[in-house]
């Protein structure tokens, strides 16, 4: 389990937020380990990025990347995810009030 993790909102505008709350970060992986990949894409979506960077107790992190409904791989690969909506609404609860 990570003991934080970093989001990044690049949309029209650009936010973070972080946060090390255990009860957050394991509703946040939930999520994340139930998305359910698809088929590969070749649309580049260049203004409605998230970008999660979790944080593990030996300093190791995991950084991942969704382009609007697609999941971005480390090759800049694109897949088409289901089940965003439940990851970003969890997200959106980690971005400071002010945005």
């Amino acid at each position: 389990m990570p003991e934080s993790v970093r989001y990044d909102r690049q949309w029209v505008y650009s936010a973070y937020g972080e946060t090390k709350d255990p009860e957050v970060l394991k509703e946040l992986v939930d999520a994340v380990r139930a998305l359910e990949i698809g088929e590969k894409s070749e649309w580049i979506t260049e203004d409605y990025t998230d970008i999660l960077t979790f944080t593990f107790a030996d300093g190791d992190t995991l950084r991942l990347e969704f382009e609007d409904q697609c999941w971005v791989k480390a090759d800049d690969e694109r897949y088409e995810v289901t089940g965003l909506d439940q990851v970003r609404t969890i997200l959106e609860a980690i971005l400071p009030e002010t945005q």
